[in-house]
């Protein structure tokens, strides 16, 4: 995985995938960690600014959709 960026449909959304975690622990803004899931263990920090909401996101561990049904 590399960083991307993608919005969610209205375009009120923007995921910001970080893949470098050194890179996304210099965001100032307060972490949430996700915790495993069968998609694989997230950390996420998002920021909203006139209805906009940017979330930034790192994946300590990832999970393909054919990886998480071969299980």
């Amino acid at each position: 995985m590399s960083d991307s960026v993608g919005v969610m449909d209205g375009g009120d959304w923007i995921f910001v995938i970080v893949e470098d975690r050194a890179k996304f622990d210099k965001i100032a803004v307060k972490e949430t960690d996700h915790g495993k899931t069968e998609a694989g263990h997230c950390l996420s920090k998002s920021v909203e600014q006139h209805g906009t909401r940017v979330i930034f996101q790192h994946w300590i561990e990832f999970h393909m959709p054919q990886e998480r049904s071969a299980a």
